[in-house]
């Protein structure tokens, strides 16, 4: 992915530098508040609006730029960048990491569609309702074969 982990770095190293009162940030943040949340590790994870408003930016790119590649609108795009939709639809996302070329599983992580894999317990997948979709298992059945496939692990 073109400079998808340079760009990281730099995210990384402005918000260190605002955490430490530096003035590495190019453009002042929104009042007290540049939306950022917490990690589990404690680091400041920039939310995803903000994350794809720094990447637009990046690019060179404005709204309607956008807007033209991706066929959505700029009003949607600048609500996402606002975070006043937090959660876009996972098609919208795709379009997005397309023409930014960035990571889509980075986008899907902090729209909260999925749970990073790395944060994930080794026996959690996310296919595990797609495996059983057919079958039409009631939950019992489904407990007792995740049961019998973790004795059939644990030999």
């Amino acid at each position: 992915m073109r400079a998808c982990n340079s760009v990281q770095s730099r995210l990384n190293s402005l918000l260190e530098a605002r955490k430490l009162g530096g003035t590495a940030m190019t453009k002042k943040p929104e009042g007290d508040t540049a939306k950022t949340k917490k990690t589990e590790g404690g680091s400041t994870k920039l939310t995803l609006g903000k994350y794809l408003a720094f990447i637009r930016d990046d690019r060179g790119m404005t709204l309607r730029q956008v807007e033209e590649s991706t066929k959505i609108s700029n009003a949607y795009l600048s609500q996402i960048e606002n975070d006043k939709i937090k959660q876009p639809s996972p098609n919208k996302l795709y379009s997005l990491a397309e023409l930014y070329d960035i990571d889509y599983e980075e986008l899907m992580e902090r729209a909260g569609h999925i749970t990073s894999s790395k944060k994930r317990a080794q026996w959690q997948t996310h296919g595990r309702a797609a495996t059983f979709a057919d079958c039409n298992l009631t939950e019992e059945e489904e407990a007792e074969l995740l049961r019998y496939l973790k004795y059939i692990r644990d030999k």
